[in-house]
């Protein structure tokens, strides 16, 4: 059987320092945590919520809704930027946890 996977994306993980920066439109002191701000970095998305999703979309496409496919999801997290913690103490996360237990383990 294929691997489930689910990709957890914080809603409010859309920091960008450097666009923030060269823009003035900081209202906060953001914490990207290294966020690639090369052409490549950007060719992937502006912050890590857009680069999640394009990536997604991609396994999506290329899997061409097979069976792969379908064991690969997206779920989105609000309130949550790029906290581990946040994360992992989140009710979807939770939730999405419990998606990649085999049914036996969840006393199917």
């Amino acid at each position: 059987p294929l691997r489930r996977v689910t990709y957890m994306s914080g809603e409010s993980d859309v920091c960008d320092t450097p666009y923030m920066e060269t823009n003035q439109c900081l209202t906060c002191i953001p914490d990207d945590g290294g966020l690639d701000p090369s052409c490549e970095g950007y060719a992937q998305g502006w912050c890590r919520m857009a680069r999640l999703h394009a990536f997604s979309q991609y396994v999506q496409a290329f899997y061409d809704q097979g069976e792969a496919a379908q064991t690969h999801k997206l779920m989105s997290v609000p309130d949550v930027g790029h906290s581990g913690c946040g994360m992992f103490q989140s009710s979807e996360f939770a939730a999405g946890a419990l998606t990649c237990l085999p049914q036996a383990q969840l006393g199917s």
